[in-house]
C-alpha cells in the first residue's frame, strides 16, 4: 500500500475458527476500500491462524501478525505498533462490523473534524440479548456533539464506556500521547484505555447508527468468563479505579472533576455487588478497599445536588464498611 490508509482495523484473534469468517468478510468487504486490516493472532491452538493466512493471500490489505498467548490488550497493542491508518477501529473477531462502517464515519469525520466518533451497536443473538438490558442502555445512542471539555462526555454519555469497539479514534492522538492497553489487566483495560484518552481529544460525537455486531455470548469468550470468576473480577475493577486514579492525578485532573469521578466509581463497584452473587465478608472487604483507594486520592462525596443512583450506591457502600 503506497499511501497510508484512512483507517486501521484491529483485529485481535483468539481460538474462533467458527465465526473468524464472518468477522473477515464484513470488513474485506468495506464500501470503502482505502483501509487496512490487522489481525493479531494471539497464540491461537486451533486453526485460526491458517484462516487468517487463506485470506491475507486473497487481499494485500490484510496484514496478519502471529506472537505468543498474551491476552487481548498485548493484541491490540502490537496492532497499534503496525498501523498506518488516519483513524483506528477495534473489532472483535467474533462480531460484525456493517458494510458501510468506514464509509459514514469518514463522511462524519470531515463533516464535523471529531477526534472520536461513538457509533450504534446491534446485539445478537437476539433471544440472549434480551437478557442484557445493561448491554441496551450502555450501547444505545442519542445524536450528540462535544467540541471543548470532551471529558463530560465520558460521564455524560453512556455509551462512552465501557466498551472500546464502538468508537472511531484519531490515530495521531494514541501515538502523540503514546495510549496503550494495560497488559496486566485481565478484564476491563477497554475502560482505563478511555479514561485515558477522552481528555487529550478535542471533539467527540455520538451518532446513532447502528454500524457494530455485538456477539454478546460466546462460551471461552472473556465476557463468558468474568460471569464465572466473580471475585477474580471485582479484583480488577478495583485495578481498573486504582488505574484511572493515578493517571488522572499525574496529569492534574483529578481534584477537577472530582464529583463525576467519586460519582462514577461507587456505582461503578456497587452495581457489582448489586448484581454479583459474592459472600457478605467479600463485600465488605471491597467497598473498604475502595473508600480506602478514593481517599488516598482525595476524592469526596459531592456537597451539591447529587442523582438517586448515586446518593443510593453511596450509602450502600457505607452500609457495608459499618
Amino acid at each position: 500500500m503506497d499511501k497510508k490508509p484512512k483507517f486501521s482495523i484491529i483485529v485481535p484473534v483468539y481460538n474462533v475458527r467458527d465465526y473468524l469468517g464472518i468477522c473477515m468478510e464484513s470488513l474485506i468487504n468495506q464500501t470503502i476500500k482505502d483501509i487496512e486490516i490487522i489481525c493479531v493472532n494471539d497464540g491461537s491452538t486451533d486453526d485460526s491462524l491458517e484462516i487468517l493466512q487463506q485470506y491475507a493471500e486473497k487481499d494485500y490489505r490484510i496484514k496478519v501478525c502471529d506472537k505468543v498467548n498474551g491476552g487481548s490488550s498485548s493484541a491490540r497493542n502490537l496492532g497499534l505498533d503496525e498501523a498506518e491508518g488516519e483513524f483506528i477501529l477495534f473489532v472483535d473477531s467474533d462480531d460484525i462490523l456493517e458494510k458501510n462502517t468506514c464509509d459514514r464515519l469518514y463522511m462524519e469525520i470531515l463533516q464535523t473534524g471529531a477526534d472520536i466518533v461513538v457509533f450504534g451497536t446491534r446485539v445478537f443473538p437476539q433471544y440472549v440479548a434480551n437478557k442484557h438490558a445493561w448491554l441496551w442502555n450502555n450501547l444505545h445512542v442519542n445524536l450528540r456533539h462535544y467540541t471543548e471539555n470532551c471529558v463530560e462526555a465520558l460521564f455524560n454519555e453512556k455509551p462512552s464506556k465501557p466498551f472500546i469497539w464502538n468508537k472511531c479514534y484519531r490515530r495521531s492522538i494514541i501515538e502523540k500521547n503514546n495510549i496503550r492497553f494495560d497488559e496486566e489487566l485481565g478484564l476491563g483495560e477497554d475502560n482505563l484505555f478511555l479514561f485515558e484518552i477522552y481528555p487529550k481529544v478535542e471533539q467527540v460525537i455520538y451518532i446513532p447508527d447502528q454500524l457494530y455486531n455485538y456477539r454478546c455470548e460466546r462460551a471461552g469468550s472473556l465476557m463468558d468468563k468474568s460471569i464465572h470468576e466473580l471475585e477474580w473480577r471485582m479484583t480488577m475493577h478495583l485495578s481498573i479505579i486504582e488505574k484511572i486514579m493515578d493517571e488522572w492525578k499525574k496529569n492534574s485532573i483529578i481534584a477537577q472533576y472530582n464529583d463525576e469521578l467519586y460519582a462514577w466509581c461507587v456505582c461503578f463497584i456497587m452495581n457489582d455487588l448489586d448484581s454479583l452473587c459474592l459472600r457478605q465478608e467479600k463485600k465488605k472487604e471491597i467497598a473498604k478497599k475502595v473508600f480506602k483507594i478514593m481517599t488516598k486520592h482525595g476524592l469526596q462525596m459531592s456537597n451539591k445536588k447529587i442523582s438517586n443512583a448515586v446518593s443510593n450506591a453511596h450509602y450502600k457502600l457505607k452500609k457495608l464498611v459499618e
